[in-house]
């Protein structure tokens, strides 16, 4: 994927790792869209999901330092992103 994003998908995540890799793989299996970004903006902050996610292309992974809630996490990672357009975590049929 070169040049600038057009979507930047934004996933607000606490304590729910397992639920987050499953989500990651059916974005990368589904999605119509070749130029996208992933920000995760971890509320929780986890070590072990970091090292995981740093391996991954495309993935932009944000400690908050402290649990912001959906809308801060939202945010928080809104902030970062860099796609045209932006999508929380509810999967929209265009997209897909």
């Amino acid at each position: 994927m070169s040049g600038s994003p057009l979507v930047s998908i934004i996933i607000v995540n606490y304590r729910s790792a397992q639920q987050l890799h499953r989500c990651l793989n059916s974005i990368r299996e589904k999605c119509a869209i070749e130029k996208y970004e992933i920000i995760i903006v971890d509320n929780e902050g986890n070590e072990i999901l970091a090292d995981q996610l740093r391996v991954r292309k495309s993935i932009t992974y944000l400690v908050a330092g402290q649990n912001l809630g959906y809308g801060g996490g939202n945010n928080l990672g809104a902030d970062h992103a860099a796609g045209k357009y932006s999508r929380d975590n509810v999967a929209h049929s265009t997209l897909l």
